[in-house]
C-alpha cells in the first residue's frame, strides 16, 4: 500500500500552481508532509471538497468531468502519481464528501433519491464470498499452472509458435516464387523458349492462379507444338498484290481538285476562319435563328440588325457549293470501296 506523502497541483478546479514544499511548513518554517492522520479545516469554499476530489479520482478511476485540463502530481513513499494514472489502481483510497453522498446516498439531499450498496453483509455475504472462490479456482493462474489462465497461456505461446512457423514458411515461399521468376539460368525469366524478359514473381503468381482453376496438364505433343509455336524464327516474307478499282486514278484527280481549290469569302469572320469548330457551331444556329427569333437562344441577349447581312458576306454561294461538292466526293468514295 502506497502512503502519500504530498501533493503539488498545477490545476484542478480553485487551486493554480500550489506547490507543496512552498507552502505547507512546519513552526520551524520546515516543509512538513501528511502523517498518519490529518485534519484539514477552513471556510466554506475555500477548496476542502476540491482537495478530497483529486484522491476520489483514484478511487472510482476517472477524472471529474466539471474539471477542465486538470493536473498534479502526488508523491507517495514508492513514487509519483499524476491525472494520468487514476485509472490504474495504484492509490487505495476511500473517499467520503458531497460526490459520494450524491452516488450512493442521494436520499440525504433529496426526497426522490436513493441509496446504493457499499457493502454485502449477512448470511448471503458467506455465499457469495464462496462463489467468488469458487470461480477464481476455475480462472486459476499463469504462476500456479492451473485453471483456465494456465491453459489460455499455453494456447497463446502454441498459436505464437505456429504463427512464427508460418511466417517463415511464407517467406521461404517467395524467396522460392523470386528465384523461379527471376534467378539466373534457371529461372522463367532467362530461358529462351519463353523469352519474357519482364517476366516477374507477380507473373508467375498469376500463372498459378490461373493454372489452379482446371485442367491444364499438357500431353507431349500439345507441348512441342506449342513450344515451337512461340520460338523466335525468322518468318518468310509476305508478298502483298493490291488491285485498286479503275476509276480510282481520275477519282483521285477530282478530290485533288477539290481540295486545292481556293476561295474567299466577300466579307470573312477572322474568327470563323480560325476555328472551323466554331463555324460549323454558328452555321447550325442560323438554322434555329433566322427568320425564328430576334435573341440567342444561347446567351438570352438581342441579335444584332445586321447579323444575316454579316454571315451571307462570309458564308457566300461560292463556298457553300464547294461544301456540296465535297459531301458528293466523300460519298462517291465511300461507295466506290464499299464503305
Amino acid at each position: 500500500m502506497e502512503f502519500v506523502k504530498r501533493l503539488d497541483i498545477k490545476s484542478f478546479g480553485s487551486y493554480s500552481n500550489f506547490v507543496w514544499k512552498d507552502k505547507i511548513k512546519s513552526s520551524k518554517n520546515e516543509t512538513e508532509d501528511f502523517k498518519k492522520l490529518n485534519i484539514l479545516y477552513g471556510r466554506n469554499y475555500s477548496g476542502k471538497t476540491t482537495l478530497s476530489r483529486i484522491f476520489r479520482s483514484f478511487e472510482i478511476g476517472s477524472l471529474p468531468s466539471k474539471i477542465s485540463l486538470p493536473e498534479f502530481k502526488i508523491f507517495t513513499d514508492d513514487g509519483e502519481l499524476t491525472q494520468l494514472d487514476v485509472n490504474k489502481g495504484n492509490l487505495e483510497v476511500r473517499v467520503y464528501n458531497k460526490d459520494f453522498i450524491s452516488d450512493n446516498l442521494s436520499f440525504l439531499v433529496d426526497d426522490e433519491g436513493h441509496i446504493s450498496p457499499i457493502a454485502i453483509i449477512g448470511d448471503d455475504n458467506t455465499k457469495i464470498e464462496q462463489q467468488i472462490a469458487d470461480k477464481r479456482a476455475i480462472l486459476g493462474s499463469v504462476e500456479n499452472k492451473d485453471g483456465l489462465y494456465h491453459e489460455y497461456e499455453i494456447k497463446k505461446q502454441s498459436h505464437a509458435k505456429l504463427n512464427s512457423k508460418i511466417v517463415s514458411l511464407a517467406t521461404k515461399l517467395e524467396k522460392s516464387l523470386t528465384d523461379k521468376a527471376n534467378k539466373k539460368p534457371n529461372g522463367i525469366k532467362h530461358q529462351t523458349k519463353f523469352a519474357v524478359s519482364t517476366y516477374n514473381i507477380n507473373a508467375l503468381k498469376a500463372d498459378i492462379k490461373t493454372v489452379s482453376g482446371g485442367d491444364y496438364f499438357l500431353s507431349e505433343d500439345n507441348e512441342t507444338r506449342l513450344e515451337q509455336l512461340i520460338q523466335d524464327q525468322k518468318k518468310s516474307q509476305l508478298s502483298l498484290s493490291i488491285t485498286a478499282p479503275t476509276s480510282l486514278k481520275s477519282l483521285l484527280i477530282s478530290v485533288n481538285l477539290l481540295l486545292t481549290r481556293k476561295i474567299k469569302p466577300s466579307r470573312p469572320i477572322q474568327d470563323l476562319l480560325d476555328d472551323h469548330l466554331l463555324q460549323d457551331w454558328v452555321k447550325q444556329g442560323r438554322k434555329h435563328h433566322e427568320a425564328k427569333r430576334e435573341t440567342c437562344g444561347f446567351c438570352g441577349n438581342a441579335l444584332p440588325i445586321d447579323l444575316w447581312n454579316k454571315l451571307d458576306a462570309h458564308f457566300d454561294l461560292e463556298s457553300e457549293k464547294l461544301e456540296d461538292s465535297l459531301r458528293l466526293k466523300v460519298n462517291e468514295v465511300a461507295e466506290l470501296f464499299d464503305m
